[in-house]
């Protein structure tokens, strides 16, 4: 069946140039930030591709609304419908498209001999400022457009789901209910569909005439009376449905739950609905677009409904998400990132399964903060808040997501996501020799590093920077949640946590104590104090708290790059 091998867009919307080659892709997921152009995308593909005959466009639908600039949509869809090949079709205008390397070739007789290639068509819409669409067929070989008819269009069996599906719920004429009944029927005359819709119409009507309506003839009479009266005869005033009022192509003769018409569900259930139907047109395969999959959806139906999409192979589906509960379900080959530049798409491969499925949220920021581990996850949510008591904008406002690099997987999800087209920001310890070979290599990439002094982790930069006073609030809250392992690693560290005269004697050396006791961990045991998220939010506010005193440190230098980086 037909499916989508390229498409390119010029001046729709707020995409004013874009192209992107899928090859042999049979399941896209578009992600992306709100209102960066995939449900645009979509609609192109829905437009280029449309069984109607014609489509209101308007001046807004133009890139910046410049209508001098002319809307031009083209996909290249690969084995259409065979009649459409034909050589007193369009089969002239076929281009070639390699079965093993999905190479698209111009010319036919270029293919190696025995290669049995994939024909393909070139199809445009393009608008101008008339506001009237023009659909065509290009041929490659020279400029030559050949007008494309929606009936051929329609043969694509292209289908969007969006928030706008209310209308597949009615038997009338254009909606997926009557091509399925058209389907189904005998021969391909459209009034053989008709009139099966219609005489269900009828009996429907005949049932309700045979009600009296004793309820409303009192009025009935009276307003009988007063007609008759201004000289008009009316000889059995009663109540019924007006055979105008049931016409077909308006669509009263709809699915049903029970006695609540399906139109009224939930958005999610509607959706569910609505792909039924769609999937029940396209039996033998065709293009499904649903634009934003998990609205209305809880994660068990939203993991429910990607997975059994992901079994119709014989179809070519397109969707969109902000979902985590989306992306985890796929493969990193399935998904597809529109960066802010709007101009192609950044396909995800196998190498990023593992980032995808521990960082699925971080997926539809903009930028990326990897923080080394949940102390500096922590951290940052401290400095979040911090961010927007100074300025009014937090990360969100920066389209900024962070993301726990456990440890030893940071630089390797510094590479992904930067591979992915992310702006990214590592904030990171020292005290791992090789992390620290790979810094170079990360800035090369240009990943921002905010990271400690040399062979120094987060907790012992901070015992090292912060002041005495800043020091004795992280104590305070080490001894409320962990008094017993303060007291003791101290001691196996140097120092004497019952002489209340050693703690306030505040030297470098007693820092170091500190901040060593404050890691401490056996090879039974991790001892250390402020390894959890909440503990290092909690840092995180008693660092900000002295964020603008003017001694220079690198715990605040740290900060103050990633406020940079922010910025740029």
């Amino acid at each position: 069946m037909a499916k989508i091998y390229s498409i390119k867009i010029q001046n729709f919307r707020g995409i004013q140039n874009f192209e992107y080659v899928f090859k042999d892709a049979g399941f896209i997921c578009l992600i992306g930030r709100g209102d960066s152009g995939k449900s645009t995308i979509l609609e192109a593909i829905s437009m280029v591709l449309s069984p109607s005959w014609n489509i209101s466009f308007y001046d807004t639908d133009f890139y910046n609304c410049n209508i001098d600039a002319p809307i031009s949509i083209e996909v290249v869809v690969y084995n259409p419908p065979g009649k459409l090949l034909l050589e007193n079709k369009l089969g002239l205008s076929a281009r070639a498209i390699h079965p093993d390397t999905y190479e698209l070739i111009s010319y036919i007789h270029q293919l190696e001999a025995g290669v049995d290639p994939l024909l393909a068509l070139t199809i445009k819409l393009e608008v101008k400022k008339d506001l009237e669409p023009k659909w065509f067929v290009v041929n490659h070989i020279n400029s030559e457009q050949i007008p494309i008819s929606a009936n051929d269009r329609a043969s694509m069996n292209v289908f969007l789901v969006s928030d706008y599906v209310d209308r597949h719920f009615s038997w009338n004429r254009g909606n997926p209910l009557f091509s399925i009944l058209k389907q189904r029927a005998d021969g391909d005359a459209e009034g053989d569909q008709e009139s099966v819709v219609l005489e269900a119409m009828r009996s429907a009507k005949t049932l309700i005439d045979r009600e009296s309506f004793a309820e409303l003839q009192e009025i009935i009479a009276q307003i009988k009376t007063k007609a008759q009266s201004f000289g008009t005869i009316i000889r059995d005033a009663k109540t019924s449905i007006d055979f105008k009022d049931i016409a077909i192509k308006d669509g009263r003769i709809c699915l049903h739950d029970g006695a609540i018409p399906l139109r009224m569900k939930g958005k999610g259930s509607k959706s569910l609905v609505s792909t039924a139907i769609q999937f029940s047109l396209i039996q033998d395969g065709g293009i499904i677009l649903i634009d934003e999959i998990e609205q209305g959806l809880e994660p068990d139906r939203i993991q429910n409904f990607v997975t059994l999409l992901k079994q119709h192979t014989d179809s070519q589906i397109f969707i969109t998400t902000h979902s985590r509960d989306v992306v985890v379900e796929l493969n990193a080959t399935d998904t597809f990132r529109l960066p802010p530049t709007r101009n192609t798409l950044v396909r995800f491969d196998e190498s990023q399964q593992g980032t995808i499925r521990k960082n699925p949220e971080a997926l539809f920021a903009a930028k990326i903060i990897v923080c080394e581990g949940a102390t500096e996850v922590g951290i940052m949510r401290a400095f979040d808040s911090f961010l927007r008591d100074q300025d009014g904008y937090g990360l969100s406002y920066y389209e900024v997501r962070c993301a726990d690099g456990t440890g030893s997987e940071l630089v390797n999800y510094c590479k992904s996501f930067r591979k992915a087209g992310y702006d990214v920001c590592l904030f990171c310890d020292s005290d791992d020799r090789g992390v620290n070979a790979q810094k170079d290599a990360l800035r090369e990439l240009d990943i921002t590093i905010a990271d400690c002094d040399d062979g120094l982790c987060i907790e012992k930069q901070m015992f090292k920077d912060l002041s005495w006073a800043k020091i004795s609030d992280l104590v305070n809250y080490g001894l409320s949640i962990k008094y017993d392992s303060i007291h003791s690693n101290v001691a196996v560290c140097g120092g004497d946590m019952t002489n209340p005269d050693w703690f306030n004697e505040g030297t470098e050396n007693i820092r170091t104590i500190l901040g060593n006791a404050s890691v401490y961990k056996t090879h039974k045991q991790d001892k250390s104090w402020f390894k959890r998220v909440d503990h290092g939010q909690k840092l995180g506010e008693i660092i900000c708290t002295d964020f603008e005193n003017p001694v220079v440190s690198k715990i605040y230098a740290q900060l103050n790059t990633i406020r940079g980086w922010l910025l740029l």
